[in-house]
């Protein structure tokens, strides 16, 4: 493995790999089940809390294996981490399907360790191989839109299996589209098929180290550990938004019309990808607070609509998540060192899988006990929180 950043791969062998990568994200993006997760949960399980448990199981197993596993990709292949990745969730997502034949919440949980397990292998691993396949050709200031592009493969994913979704819901029971989602995620197995940056400086200290490293950098620098704390609350409301958005869709609408909500959601995140580009000039802290504030003010104005169409207002806010996605990680990647790049985003993510793993089983809790609506409230209220720390962040250092 060469050590050095001069190395730089020629145009051709750039645009094939980048190409690569792109037809990746899209693969990753197709599973027809994950608009309508929690309600298939729910209805394998009969109750909210045991269908949050699923998540919360995916976020716990995540926690206990995201050190491991950025450790592994940093000292030996990101590629590796991909595979191993992808084959995780293709097992995952036939456990699931299983769950529905045997009304088994065992097959529930058992898939969702693989999903999480999947989560952590990827999880820094993507970006980092995106950052490095740049930096071979020295592209890596341009990547927040390198990165808004390789999303917008992924939404183009996300809109292939919502259409799939809609479809097979309307002829078909959640079951079937459960089995047609296995079938789908086979495509991810397109991971064997990516070239591993060649110029990427490889860590040679033991494990431990390694890892002490890491968390030293992030103790160190005051900005990065401030934004990433905000930063992982922010991805534990966002996910718990998302998987909870469709329940409480569920209340006004058939499961067919939740995924053309669901379909529109995801054309609105390729909009929002779309127009990374025409913010470039801006501070993308700037980016990532007013991008917060157009998410709070979609959700709060369908919960106080309470209606038919508050599902469909809501989806305006994937717009706001593409432009708010793409500051956050080009801040992020900026901050991290080349050497243990995997490892700070995946002990960022770490606490976020914890954080997101007690979120979730509150939420579920709340739902059942009260209501959907006051779910959802709440999860507002933690995207307040952080918006306000964001702009904390922004008055002290700009």
């Amino acid at each position: 493995m060469h050590n050095t950043e001069s190395l730089t791969i020629n145009d051709k062998t750039f645009n094939k790999n980048i190409k690569k990568f792109y037809n990746y994200c899209f693969f990753i993006g197709i599973w027809p089940l994950s608009p309508l997760a929690v309600i298939y949960f729910e209805q394998v399980s009969g109750s909210y809390t045991i269908a949050m448990s699923v998540f919360s199981i995916r976020f716990i197993t995540q926690f206990l294996l995201e050190i491991p596993t950025s450790v592994l990709s940093d000292k030996f292949s990101r590629k590796a981490n991909l595979v191993i990745s992808q084959w995780s969730f293709v097992i995952a997502a036939l456990l699931f399907a299983l769950a529905g034949s045997f009304d088994s919440v065992l097959l529930l949980y058992i898939g969702a360790i693989f999903w999480g397990n999947q989560v952590a292998f990827d999880s820094g691993t993507r970006d980092a191989f995106l950052y490095e396949t740049l930096k071979d050709n020295h592209k890596e200031k341009d990547f927040d839109l390198y990165y808004a592009k390789s999303e917008k493969y992924k939404k183009l994913g996300f809109i292939l299996a919502a259409m799939i979704a809609v479809f097979v819901s309307y002829f078909y029971d959640l079951k079937v589209l459960a089995y047609v989602g296995f079938v789908f995620a086979t495509a991810r197995l397109y991971a064997m098929w990516l070239n591993e940056s060649k110029t990427r400086p490889v860590s040679k200290e033991d494990n431990i180290k390694h890892i002490l490293l890491a968390v030293r950098r992030l103790l160190k620098r005051k900005k990065l550990r401030t934004f990433a704390f905000y930063s992982l609350i922010d991805n534990s409301s966002m996910q718990s938004v998302d998987r909870f958005g469709g329940a409480y869709a569920s209340m006004f609408l058939s499961d067919w019309l939740i995924i053309l909500v669901k379909l529109l959601e995801q054309i609105c995140g390729y909009i929002g990808f779309s127009i990374v580009p025409k913010l470039k000039k801006y501070n993308p802290l700037n980016v990532m607070i007013g991008s917060t504030y157009g998410i709070i003010l979609t959700y709060t104005t369908g919960l106080v609509i309470n209606s038919f169409l508050s599902p469909f207002i809501m989806s305006f806010n994937s717009i706001f998540k593409g432009t708010a996605l793409s500051a956050k990680s080009h801040i992020l990647q900026r901050e991290y060192s080349s050497k243990q790049r995997a490892t700070i985003d995946s002990v960022i993510s770490l606490f976020g899988a914890m954080s997101a793993a007690i979120l979730f089983l509150i939420v579920g809790i709340i739902a059942d006990l009260y209501s959907l609506i006051w779910a959802m409230s709440l999860l507002v209220l933690v995207k307040v929180f952080v918006v306000i720390g964001y702009q904390r962040i922004f008055k002290k250092y700009g």
